[in-house]
C-alpha cells in the first residue's frame, strides 16, 4: 500500500517529468526587492476601506454614535421634560399626533437596535474564527472550522478568551432586544366611571335612597353621594342612542367617555335608581353589564343584532345620557431602562475596542480567501489527494482511502453551501415564528370580535398601523413597567436569532457563489486585509445587491414586530384623584398581517436563493469549511508569497499525458484552454486526486 504522501510526491513528480523539456512548468520566482512594493502595495480604498479591521472600525464608530445618541437623549430628555416616577413626557395632548410621533420613535429606535445587532454580529464573527494554528489542530484530528461565517463548531476550537468576549457581544444584545422598544411608548388615559339604570324621575331629581337601604351604612353612604353627584351633572351629559351607548362602552377601557345613566322606561315607587355598579379601567368583564341578559357569553355584535330592546339587568334601555371626557394622549419614555440600556451600550462598545485592539488581520482566518490564502502559502498535509472533496463530502475522503475520483459535472445548487443543521434550524425558528404569530393574530382577532361591531380588513386599518386602541389591549396582570416591556418584546429575540441563521446562510451561498467563478474566469482572492488586486470582503456579508436589501428587509421586520406587540401605559382617572397607572400590551392586527408578509419574503430570498444553479463545470462547493478549502490548495509549483496575490484559476493541473492528476487553484498565468498546457478544465473521463 502506498502513503499518501508519497502517491502525492510520485504524482507530482510524474507531472514534473512529463513536462516538454523546452517548455518546463512555470514557477514563481521570488520578486525582487523593487516588485515587492508593487504587488503588495494597497491602494487608498484598501487601505482605509476596504479590510476587515475598516469595516469592524465602521461598526465600533456606529456603536459609540448609538450611545452618543443615548446619552444625549437620556440627558436632553431630563432637563427638557422633567422625570417623575421614572417616567418622562415627551408629548401630551392630541392621539393622532402622539401615535404618528410614536412610530416613527420607533422606526429610529430599531434602526439603531439593528446597527448595534449588524455590528454585534460582525464583531463575534471575526473574533469567532480561528487561527491557522488552531484550523492545524482542529483538521489534525479530522476536525473542520467555519471560515467567513459565524459558527458555534468554532466555539470549540478557538481560544477561551475569544469565546468570552463573542459571548459578550452577543449577550450584550439580548437587552437592545427586549427593552429598547419600550424606552419610548404610548400612554393612554382610560377612566373608571360608575353607570346606573335610572327612571326618567331621576333626571327630576327624584330619591334614590331605597336603592341603598340593604346595604350595610358606610358602604350605602358613600353610594349615595356618588349617585347624588351623579344626580346633579347629569343634566349636561351627552344623549345618546342605545346602540351608540353599546358601542361606545364596548372597550375595558374608555377613553373618551365617563359616568352614564341609562334611562329606563320602567318605574319604581320608591326609588329611581333600578341598577347600578362601577366599572374599573382594563379589567376583564369590566363592560359585562352591557350583555347582563345575554345568555351566552358577552359579544356586543350579538347585543346589537338582537330584535328585541337592550336589556340591562331586566330593564330595558330607551337611551343613556353620557359624560364626554377628553382624550388624554402622551408619549413617554422610561428613564430607569434607558439608564440600564446605557450601561449595556458601554460594555459593548468596551468589547467592540479590545478586539479592535487585539485584532491582527495576519493571525485570524477570517475569510474563504484568508483560509486560501493560507493553505497556498504553507500546505496543511492532512488535506493531500482530496482536490475533489467538497464540504458535505469531506468526510468520505477523508477518513477512506483517498484513490483517485472522476470529476463529476452534476448540475449544483447553492444550497449544498449550507449545512443540514444551518438550514434545520432557520426551518424551526421560521415555523415557531410563523406559528406564533399566527395563532396571536387568530387570537387578537377573535379577542376583538368581543368588542368592535365588524372585524375585515379595511376595519383593521382603519385602527391604525401600530396604533394604540383601546379595543387592542391586553391587560397583563400587575406587572411594572420593565416586566410588561419584556413580555411584549420577546419576539424581537426570535428576530435576532433569525438574523444570526439567515445571514449566515445567505452568505454561505454567496461564498460558494464567487469560489465558483474561479473555473470560469481569472480573479483575485477576497481576503479581509486586501493588498494590490485582491478583493476586500463584502461588508454586509454578501454582494451589496443583495446585502443591502436583505438588511433593509431585517430592520423593517423589528419594526414591524414593534408595531405588532408593543408596551403601553394606561393613566386611570377617577373623579378628581390623582391618576394611576397601570402596564399593558396593545397589539396591532394590521401590522402583524404585515410582519408574516415581510417573514415571508426572507424565507423566499433564503430558497430562490438555495435553488439557483452553479454552472456546469464548477468546483466542489466547499462553502466555509476549513478542510475542503484546504484540500483545493496544493500547489505543484514552488510556493512563494506572490501568488496569493496574483489572479487564480481553479481546474486540472498537470500534463494532460497523465492518467491522474490534480485538481487545485492555480495562478491564471498557468491557464489555457489548448490541449497539453499546464491548467486546463477538468473532464469526466479522468482520474484526479
Amino acid at each position: 500500500m502506498i502513503s499518501q504522501d508519497s502517491r502525492y510526491s510520485s504524482v507530482r513528480a510524474s507531472t514534473e517529468s512529463a513536462s516538454p523539456s523546452k517548455t518546463p512548468p512555470p514557477s514563481v520566482q521570488a520578486p525582487e526587492n523593487s516588485d515587492q512594493e508593487l504587488y503588495k502595495k494597497k491602494s487608498f480604498q484598501q487601505r482605509w476601506f476596504g479590510s476587515l479591521k475598516s469595516s469592524l472600525i465602521s461598526f465600533a464608530f456606529g456603536a459609540a454614535v448609538v450611545l452618543s445618541v443615548n446619552i444625549a437623549w437620556l440627558v436632553t430628555a431630563q432637563k427638557r421634560y422633567g422625570i417623575v416616577d421614572g417616567i418622562g413626557t415627551i408629548q401630551r395632548g392630541d392621539c393622532a399626533a402622539s401615535k404618528g410621533l410614536n412610530r416613527w420613535l420607533h422606526l429610529l429606535i430599531n434602526t439603531l437596535s439593528t446597527l448595534l445587532l449588524s455590528g454585534s454580529f460582525a464583531f463575534a464573527q471575526a473574533f469567532n474564527s480561528p487561527t491557522r494554528a488552531e484550523i492545524d489542530a482542529a483538521h489534525a484530528r479530522h476536525r473542520w472550522l467555519h471560515t467567513g461565517v459565524m459558527s458555534f463548531r468554532n466555539f470549540r476550537h478557538i481560544s477561551t478568551r475569544k469565546s468570552v468576549v463573542c459571548v459578550v457581544l452577543l449577550i450584550t444584545s439580548a437587552p437592545f432586544h427586549l427593552l429598547y422598544n419600550s424606552v419610548v411608548f404610548t400612554t393612554l388615559s382610560a377612566h373608571n366611571y360608575d353607570w346606573a339604570v335610572v327612571t326618567e324621575d331621576f333626571l327630576r331629581g327624584a330619591p334614590f335612597n331605597a336603592t341603598f337601604s340593604k346595604y350595610i351604612d358606610e358602604y350605602a353612604q358613600r353610594q349615595v353621594v356618588k349617585y347624588t353627584k351623579l344626580q346633579e351633572k347629569v343634566k349636561d351629559y351627552e344623549r345618546i342612542g342605545s346602540h351608540e351607548c353599546i358601542r361606545a362602552y364596548a372597550s375595558a377601557f374608555q377613553g373618551t367617555r365617563g359616568h352614564v345613566a341609562l334611562v329606563s322606561s320602567e318605574r319604581r315607587s320608591n326609588t329611581s335608581i333600578l341598577a347600578f355598579d362601577s366599572a374599573l379601567a382594563g379589567y376583564e368583564g369590566t363592560n359585562s353589564w352591557l350583555c347582563s341578559e345575554a345568555s351566552k357569553s358577552c359579544n356586543t355584535d350579538s347585543i346589537l343584532a338582537s330584535p328585541g330592546p337592550w336589556k340591562v339587568h331586566g330593564y330595558p334601555i330607551d337611551y343613556c345620557l353620557s359624560q364626554a371626557v377628553p382624550e388624554r394622549c402622551s408619549v413617554q419614555f422610561s428613564f430607569e431602562i434607558m439608564k440600564a440600556l446605557i450601561a449595556f451600550n458601554v460594555l459593548k462598545l468596551i468589547a467592540m475596542l479590545f478586539i479592535l485592539y487585539r485584532f491582527k488581520a495576519e493571525d485570524l482566518i477570517a475569510s474563504v480567501g484568508d483560509a486560501a490564502s493560507s493553505f497556498l502559502l504553507r500546505a496543511d498535509v492532512t488535506t493531500y489527494n482530496m482536490g475533489l472533496a467538497s464540504k458535505r463530502k469531506l468526510y468520505t475522503f477523508w477518513l477512506q482511502e483517498r484513490l483517485p475520483r472522476t470529476y463529476s459535472s452534476d448540475v449544483q445548487r447553492w444550497h449544498l453551501a449550507v449545512s443540514r443543521l444551518r438550514w434545520a434550524a432557520f426551518a424551526l425558528i421560521m415555523t415557531i415564528c410563523y406559528l406564533l404569530s399566527c395563532i396571536g393574530l387568530g387570537a387578537g382577532i377573535f379577542y376583538l370580535k368581543e368588542r368592535v361591531p365588524s372585524v375585515s380588513i379595511s376595519s383593521l386599518w382603519s385602527m391604525g398601523f401600530g396604533s394604540v386602541n383601546a379595543d387592542t389591549l391586553v391587560y397583563v396582570g400587575e406587572s411594572s413597567l420593565v416586566t410588561t416591556a419584556i413580555t411584549a418584546n420577546l419576539p424581537q429575540l426570535a428576530m435576532a436569532m433569525l438574523y444570526f441563521v439567515n445571514n449566515g446562510i445567505i452568505a454561505s451561498m454567496f461564498i460558494a457563489a464567487d469560489w465558483s467563478c474561479f473555473a470560469f474566469k481569472s480573479q483575485t482572492l477576497m481576503v479581509t486585509s486586501p493588498a494590490g488586486k485582491q478583493r476586500g470582503t463584502w461588508f454586509f456579508g454578501a454582494p451589496m445587491t443583495y446585502g443591502v436589501p436583505l438588511l433593509t428587509i431585517h430592520t423593517l421586520l423589528h419594526w414591524l414586530v414593534s408595531q405588532s406587540l408593543f408596551i403601553v401605559q394606561a393613566e386611570v382617572y377617577d373623579d378628581d384623584k390623582p391618576p394611576t397607572r397601570r402596564s399593558n400590551c396593545g397589539y396591532s392586527p394590521i401590522a402583524m398581517i404585515f410582519t408574516l408578509i415581510a417573514g415571508s419574503l426572507i424565507i423566499l430570498s433564503a430558497v430562490v436563493l438555495g435553488f439557483r444553479k452553479f454552472k456546469p463545470g464548477s468546483p466542489p462547493v466547499v462553502s466555509t469549511c476549513s478542510a475542503a478549502i484546504s484540500a483545493t490548495c496544493h500547489l505543484l509549483t514552488p510556493r512563494d508569497e506572490k501568488v496569493v496575490y496574483q489572479e487564480l484559476r481553479w481546474g486540472e493541473i498537470g500534463p494532460v499525458s497523465l492518467p491522474i492528476t490534480y485538481c487545485s487553484l492555480a495562478p491564471a498565468a498557468f491557464w489555457n484552454d489548448e490541449p497539453g498546457i499546464y491548467a486546463r478544465i477538468p473532464r469526466g473521463d479522468k482520474l484526479y486526486l
